[in-house]
């Protein structure tokens, strides 16, 4: 029961801090030459070292085999890159409110038909 209060509490402040990148990302637009892209860029390469540090903590392998490489890439491109540059350049046509809004609802509907599924 322990465990699954402290991944609760941990869920809790990850989305927090999700949603406060989103609140304050569009904030930095304009300021000295900021754009989508440099948000982005700094967001993941920021992130990289600390990704590499808990990795180490946990004595978890960088190595992968060249079956995984694939979808790994895959992954990255269109699970991470393409949905956070969409995501930031929808805050400048439309609200952060709503973009964030449109953007989680599909994460709830998918989830919530998994769990109607099993």
């Amino acid at each position: 029961m322990k465990k699954y209060i402290s991944g609760g509490v941990l869920v809790a402040i990850g989305s927090t801090f999700l949603g406060l990148s989103n609140a304050c990302g569009p904030l930095t637009y304009g300021a000295e030459g900021s754009n989508v892209y440099t948000l982005l860029l700094l967001n993941n390469a920021i992130s990289l070292p600390f990704i590499a540090i808990l990795m180490c903590i946990s004595k978890v392998s960088f190595c992968c085999n060249r079956k995984a490489l694939i979808p790994l890439l895959l992954l990255g491109v269109v699970g991470n890159a393409c949905t956070g540059l969409l995501l930031n350049l929808s805050f400048v046509m439309v609200g952060v409110g709503i973009g964030t809004m449109l953007h989680m609802s599909y994460a709830v509907v998918a989830t919530l038909t998994d769990c109607a599924i099993k």
